[in-house]
């Protein structure tokens, strides 16, 4: 069997030999020119790029800006932070059972709680959501079939008192709930 051996006989030119008058016609070299400033030019009209702020889970404002005003609120009462809602599908093989769960889960904290807390909760809020799914996946059928979720609230309550968050939980309230097997 005959092989073959490829060798290159010369180098080939680096991009800023070419550019600076190697092989590329002075119409071609303009084209690029004016492609790059083109591009420079829509990366600056980027307000994001533009202004230094924003991405990343910044504040509108960048670094230094005030974080934005909560609605006003008695501090005698108790204040609820939302977790948002789940949809879920609960597969279960050795029971061969899917259940597909819906809710939606409020913490709340209690009375006397200031708004610098309910901020500082808004970084609390993925790890409280994982505990949250986690608690409603260790429930058994029977648990989310009950009318009342009374061993889902515990279930839920329990968990999330665990995290170590800035201030207690005092409860959890489970909205929307609803369930369909499949």
């Amino acid at each position: 069997m005959a092989t073959t051996s490829i060798t290159w006989s010369r180098e080939l030119p680096s991009f800023a030999t070419v550019l600076q008058g190697g092989r590329l016609s002075d119409r071609t070299r303009l084209a690029l020119r004016m492609l790059f400033i083109l591009a420079l030019i829509a990366f600056l009209q980027c307000p994001t790029f533009a202004s230094g702020g924003g991405g990343h889970g910044e504040a509108a404002g960048g670094h230094g800006a005030e974080p934005a005003p909560l609605p006003p609120h008695d501090p005698k009462l108790p204040r609820a932070i939302d977790l948002g809602s789940f949809d879920l599908r609960n597969f279960r093989p050795t029971h061969n059972e899917i259940a597909s769960l819906k809710f939606a889960v409020h913490v709340v904290l209690p009375p006397g709680t200031t708004d610098d807390t309910v901020r500082e909760f808004e970084h609390w809020k993925r790890r409280l959501r994982d505990q949250a799914i986690t608690a409603i996946r260790s429930a058994t059928t029977d648990d989310l079939a009950d009318p009342k979720l009374q061993r889902v609230h515990r279930l839920l309550y329990l968990r999330l008192k665990r995290v170590p968050t800035p201030q207690g939980i005092s409860d959890v309230y489970v909205t929307d709930f609803a369930m369909s097997s499949g």
